[in-house]
């Protein structure tokens, strides 16, 4: 038991580890702070990659993400970028180690919206974040169960619309372990259609 509790705590330091980046150079990151390879360096020195070694090449990966994101929180965006596990990685090992091939979604593919719906107002848009509707960001690490944290973010903010209770966070380990029978297979891939 004392072991388990261990090894939680290290996954959860390690999915982490790097978070703290965003606000201790928040300046540079969305701010008017300049950033040069010597304010890279010094914030490549606080990463903690769970990929890789340090190393030159995964540095230059590294200044090379921080000047996207410090370019993009330039920007007007409703949202920001930031340090994360994965920002000394290009976009094509991220590609190849975590994002799976499209899958046909049998269950949603005759969907039709009645005319009548379609004529009612909608908003141009609604932010559910403001009002504690949307759970927060969660991360799969390496099992491919995308599948199992979409539906559980969707069932998460309906529950909190409905008024059932705030901030609560449901399990995807139980739909990894549990929602076989339904054309679902674990960390190797799924359908939310399948499992909701």
């Amino acid at each position: 038991m004392i072991s388990k509790f261990i090894l939680t705590l290290t996954i959860i330091g390690l999915a982490t580890a790097n978070l703290h980046l965003n606000v201790k150079y928040r300046n540079i990151l969305e701010g008017p702070q300049a950033l040069d390879e010597r304010v890279a360096q010094e914030i490549y020195m606080h990463f903690k990659s769970p990929h890789f070694e340090r190393s030159e090449y995964r540095f230059r990966i590294f200044f090379e993400t921080l000047k996207e994101i410090k370019e993009h929180n330039s920007g007007s965006h409703s949202w920001r970028q930031g340090i994360n596990d994965f920002s000394d990685m290009t976009f094509e090992e991220f590609k190849e180690n975590r994002l799976m091939a499209p899958q046909n979604c049998s269950a949603t593919s005759t969907l039709q919206i009645k005319p009548e719906i379609k004529l009612k107002a909608i908003p141009d848009s609604y932010e559910w974040n403001d009002i504690g509707m949307v759970s927060p960001v969660k991360n799969q690490g390496s099992c491919g169960s995308c599948w199992t944290f979409s539906t559980v973010g969707s069932l998460e903010s309906h529950w909190n619309i409905l008024g059932k209770g705030r901030n609560l966070t449901f399990s995807e380990q139980q739909l990894v372990d549990c929602a076989g029978d339904f054309d679902n297979h674990g960390c190797n891939g799924g359908l939310p259609s399948h499992a909701f």
